[in-house]
């Protein structure tokens, strides 16, 4: 719900039109994106970008991570919230808050699926680059953008939506061919 977290927006000093999102909400906000898309080419400089909001908000309040745990709670954002602690932690080493964070179990998914999204964030959160992308980031890769379509549009929406995707994809790689094709025979 966007307007809970724009109601609680803050307004900058000297400017009578604009406000940023409320730290907790900042970094909600931020995960959200990160965890809820199905692209991940920047994957890395994001996690590090929600490292850097906590290390930020947590070093300026001791309350922060108590705070974020609440509000996650009340937006319906606990899983946003459990993924961006559980990642931050397994690919950056981030153990320097585990003794103030409150317990997240309650926002974690079935064990099951723990251990998929595991290999799927374990997998595409690396530089993009042939030396670190085998077969393991292209399943995640692909996996991972029909996830974050899943969470945007009911299935009854995806699959017409995923179709014409598909065919606009085939009919211009067939055009782009036949153009080169017919280039290449003058």
């Amino acid at each position: 719900d966007i307007s809970s977290m724009r109601s609680a927006a803050i307004s900058l000093d000297g400017y009578r039109c604009l406000s940023v999102f409320s730290d907790v909400d900042l970094f909600l906000h931020s995960a959200c994106h990160l965890f809820h898309e199905g692209e991940f080419d920047k994957g890395v400089r994001d996690l590090t970008d929600l490292e850097f909001l906590l290390r930020e908000f947590s070093l300026s309040d001791s309350n922060f991570l108590s705070r974020l745990a609440s509000r996650a709670d009340l937006l319906g954002l606990g899983q946003p919230l459990f993924l961006a602690m559980r990642y931050t932690k397994r690919i950056l080493g981030n153990d320097y808050l585990a003794e103030q964070c409150p317990d997240l179990s309650i926002f974690s998914p079935s064990v099951v699926r723990l251990k998929i999204l595991d290999f799927m964030f374990d997998s595409i959160f690396v530089p993009y680059h042939s030396s670190c992308t085998g077969w393991q980031f292209s399943v995640a890769k692909e996996l991972l953008y029909w996830r974050g379509h899943l969470l945007r549009m009911p299935l009854k929406l995806l699959i017409p939506h995923l179709l014409k995707k598909t065919v606009r994809r085939i009919s211009d790689k067939w055009f782009s061919a036949k153009a080169a094709s017919d280039t290449a025979s003058m």
